[in-house]
């Protein structure tokens, strides 16, 4: 939860600056306020990108919240013409943000295997006419006028030219049509912010997926090892076997489900549990893979990389928890080889996701009793106990 809470703190701060705003006006169909609410989106979908759609749905939540508060507040203080904020602009506040930003957290997921710009554009655009749409009418329609017979908004009826030059049309509409073209520009320019935030997120735990069903970008939790490295022969001989540990396996796992928020089967399509090979050789796919394939496929191994089985010998050489979850960059046994351009965008999203998991696996462990994470399994029938 604390990795949410810049989030968090950012969505509370835009729509506490945007309720302030609102009561400005900016030349004759606008308020302050409009230049503001638009980030919110670009907050959601920042979230979104980098830590999931379950974050992004808990920071939306949040805003909701402190937009309520904002709210009420505002109906305890009496303007010129009444409560700052009437019945029908809390409702139609409250209405048009959860629902918009829910949908834009379900569009951009939706994308998100896209170019990298194509989901936060697609999802702030639909998600900011959804909110321009049921704000207005909600709050100036005068069709719903029975959601609050007692509050006047007979003068948002009033019919004028549209933004001034256009046909005659209910003044609520003009109002709208300016905040919706405000927000269609802002979300084109908030695809720079976007994309300065989460171009450089990187990811450790990279690896060629060896089965023709995986896919780039999908996860491997590794369950064994082949050791091909030659670092650690003569300290742990080869015939030692690396055991998975069930407290390390159980946390990766419920924390790719959490991340992902998938199960069952949605879940084992991005996420092969196997044994993972671990060489010595960084271009053994540019050479003759008559051998390596040969062993690769003995092993049964569903993952090859450089370095987690070394990790792995030394954390039970040392008695040291240890876990793997890889994340498959290239397919060098079925024509995808990791060069540059061709990791796809579906990759560099689950990148951020294999953060987000890891992340979220240590908060997992952090939180189990700790007579649950000790060095037991690892420690010969000889050894001494301690924790």
């Amino acid at each position: 939860m604390t990795r949410l809470l810049p989030g968090i703190f950012a969505m509370a701060a835009i729509v506490v600056a945007s309720n302030i705003l609102v009561q400005f006006l900016f030349g004759q169909w606008l308020t302050w306020g409009a230049f503001t609410y638009p980030l919110a989106f670009l907050v959601t979908d920042v979230m979104n990108r980098v830590y999931g759609v379950a974050a992004a749905r808990r920071v939306v939540l949040a805003g909701f919240v402190v937009g309520v508060i904002c709210s009420f507040i505002g109906t305890q203080i009496q303007g010129e013409f009444g409560p700052l904020v009437t019945l029908r602009i809390a409702l139609g506040s409250g209405l048009a943000f959860l629902g918009a930003q829910l949908l834009d957290v379900a569009v951009f997921d939706r994308l998100r295997a896209g170019r990298w710009w194509r989901a936060p554009l697609a999802s702030t655009l639909i998600g900011s006419s959804v909110d321009t749409l049921v704000f207005f009418t909600v709050a100036f329609s005068g069709t719903l006028s029975v959601l609050d017979p007692g509050n006047d908004v007979s003068w948002a009826g009033e019919m004028l030219p549209l933004l001034g030059v256009g046909p005659q049309v209910p003044l609520w509409v003009s109002l709208a049509l300016a905040d919706w073209i405000v927000k269609l520009a802002l979300s084109l320019i908030a695809l720079v912010p976007f994309r300065l935030i989460v171009r450089d997120r990187k990811s450790t735990g990279h690896c060629a997926g060896l089965r023709n069903s995986q896919r780039l970008g999908d996860f491997v939790l590794a369950h064994g090892y082949l050791r091909e490295d030659h670092v650690l022969d003569n300290d742990l001989p080869l015939w030692v076997p690396i055991p998975a540990l069930a407290e390390i396996q159980v946390a990766l796992e419920d924390a790719v489900e959490e991340v992902t928020q998938l199960e069952g089967y949605g879940l084992k399509r991005i996420m092969r549990t196997g044994t993972v090979a671990t060489i010595d050789n960084r271009n053994w796919e540019l050479s003759d893979q008559t051998g390596p394939v040969q062993r690769l496929s003995q092993s049964r191994a569903i993952a090859l990389d450089m370095e987690s089985a070394t990790i792995a010998a030394n954390g039970f050489r040392f008695r040291v928890p240890y876990g793997t979850l890889l994340c498959v960059s290239d397919r060098p046994l079925h024509g995808e080889l990791k060069l540059p351009g061709m990791a796809s965008d579906f990759y560099k999203t689950q990148v951020a996701r294999h953060l987000a998991i890891g992340v979220r696996a240590m908060e997992l462990l952090r939180d189990m009793p700790l007579e649950r994470i000790h060095s037991r399994k690892l420690r010969s029938f000889e050894e001494t106990a301690f924790l």
